[in-house]
């Protein structure tokens, strides 16, 4: 940066807070201040109340005492709208609260059980020729849903703090249906590399189980299929505009299929 772009820099930033009528000194300050706090991370971010704090602890060491008093307006202002912007947000989900606990009776009644079916079971008894390795593996799968519950309601109260409750019971009845149908997707992004030599070993050994009960897997899809859209018309309504359809891969789907097989849990992960 030039001399003269440096200059024309830092009366830009007095120009942006002309409220406060900073000299060109007290620009620079806030010129390094926005500099650390917009640093790109992929790590680490400021949550909007970290953002709030943040400012405030650096424009009370660059304004004087006058020039606090106006930020301190401001800055209460600010905060009061995101917080009246939270509010309004949480209010939405009200709906998606009904829509999720719709759907979490659904799989708890209609296709968890099918699991522990007698003809079922009577075809997956060979699961219990690698035991250890499946139990290996569920006790990792439980690690990972408490540990993606503990991210989602530490996560939570970070951003949201007590202004959106609806929110997060969404988030928790979501996360609750992985509890009672395995999603392994999902948890496969997450797996270190035991857990993976583990899980590569079951898929490789097992890999006709889907094969087998491709009936059974088809009639709860379309089951289910049919009942999401059902509780979508009932509390969302018909999509509007333009909306995409995601496909899963056929590699993926037969692995979501047999380790769903091998890792649901008659005790529901103690859900």
């Amino acid at each position: 940066m030039t001399p003269e772009e440096y200059k024309w820099t830092i009366n830009l930033i007095k120009d942006r807070h002309h409220q406060f009528k900073l000299t060109f000194e007290q620009a620079e300050k806030v010129y390094q201040f926005e500099k650390d706090k917009d640093l790109y991370s992929n790590e680490h971010y400021f949550s909007a109340w970290e953002e709030y704090d943040y400012m405030l602890d650096n424009f009370q060491k660059i304004l004087n005492e006058k020039q606090f008093e106006k930020f301190l307006t401001w800055h209460r202002d600010n905060i009061k709208r995101h917080e009246e912007f939270l509010i309004e947000s949480d209010n939405e989900q009200v709906k998606y609260i009904d829509y999720q606990n719709e759907l979490l009776k659904f799989y708890d009644e209609h296709l968890f059980p099918d699991f522990f079916k007698e003809k079922f079971l009577t075809q997956t008894g060979f699961l219990s020729f690698e035991k250890a390795k499946v139990e290996f593996l569920k006790k990792e799968y439980k690690a990972f849903l408490d540990s993606q519950k503990v991210g989602i309601i530490s996560s939570h109260y970070r951003h949201s703090r007590l202004y959106q409750p609806n929110t997060l019971k969404v988030a928790l009845l979501r996360h609750t249906l992985y509890y009672i149908i395995p999603n392994f997707a999902f948890f496969k992004t997450k797996m270190d590399e035991p857990t993976k030599v583990a899980a590569n070993f079951l898929l490789n050994k097992f890999h006709s189980i889907s094969d087998r009960h491709q009936d059974f897997f088809k009639q709860k899809a379309e089951k289910l299929s049919v009942f999401v859209k059902s509780i979508q018309e009932k509390y969302i309504g018909e999509p509007k505009g333009w909306h995409i359809t995601v496909t899963e891969p056929e590699e993926q789907k037969r692995e979501n299929q047999l380790m769903q097989v091998v890792l649901v849990d008659i005790e529901k992960y103690g859900c």
